[in-house]
């Protein structure tokens, strides 16, 4: 199980205003959450603000660099906003490593509804601070 800060405002169980979500990680490389957002996460109306958007993806995919054994902060994330994300609504949020290359990850995240539907896509480069031990 990858390393949680408890005041994450994203996964920390100690934070009373944070998400509190919780993380499944399908392959070595990937981490996956779903999350229901309330209303006061609006940036318009009933829309999920595209900043908490942008959040979502940069955990997930920092989440998966995590599970790969690497410690890593965020260098750069480009996000790419597709449809409207409405509060109140089971978002699936899922980041990859795509590449790796010395203490440089590549990431990939998406954010989908229950019926498949992609509300946002990011692409991040996160940079190691610490790397995996090497096994022989």
């Amino acid at each position: 199980m990858p390393e949680t800060d408890h005041t994450c405002i994203c996964c920390g169980r100690d934070n009373p205003i944070g998400l509190k979500l919780t993380f499944t990680f399908p392959t070595p490389d990937q981490a996956r959450t779903e999350v229901v957002l309330p209303a006061h996460f609006c940036g318009w109306k009933s829309l999920v603000h595209g900043g908490v958007l942008a959040m979502l993806l940069d955990e997930v995919m920092a989440k998966a660099c995590i599970q790969a054994g690497f410690t890593a902060v965020t260098a750069e994330i480009t996000v790419r906003y597709l449809k409207p994300a409405h509060v109140n609504t089971r978002l699936t949020v899922t980041g990859t490593i795509t590449a790796r290359k010395r203490r440089i990850l590549h990431t990939s995240g998406e954010i989908t509804t229950p019926d498949g539907q992609r509300l946002a896509t990011a692409t991040a480069v996160f940079v190691a601070q610490t790397m995996p031990a090497i096994t022989p």
